[in-house]
């Protein structure tokens, strides 16, 4: 049987966003959409869902050290504002 993927969006509201995806989600996208940050990832919408860390950061602000991983950046107003999203792993 061939496994069905499916492109699911997500949108972030804060600094620290704890998202429910199905396991295994692959992050694909992050970019504004009607002045919101969203990432856009491909699922498996059969899969049981688990909880991922997305944390969004201003040009500039400080950033504490953890494990995390860069998926993409995008502009707000007009480009005035430049968000980073990183996808943070706890020990």
């Amino acid at each position: 049987m061939k496994k069905e993927t499916q492109i699911w969006k997500y949108t972030l509201t804060g600094i620290e966003n704890e998202i429910e995806v199905p396991l295994g989600a692959r992050f694909l996208y992050i970019n504004e959409q009607y002045r919101k940050i969203n990432v856009w990832a491909e699922v498996d919408p059969k899969q049981p869902k688990g909880i991922r860390i997305l944390e969004v950061f201003g040009t500039g602000h400080p950033i504490e050290e953890a494990e995390r991983r860069y998926l993409g950046s995008c502009k707000l107003h007009d480009g005035r504002f430049v968000f980073h999203v990183f996808e943070r792993f706890d020990n």
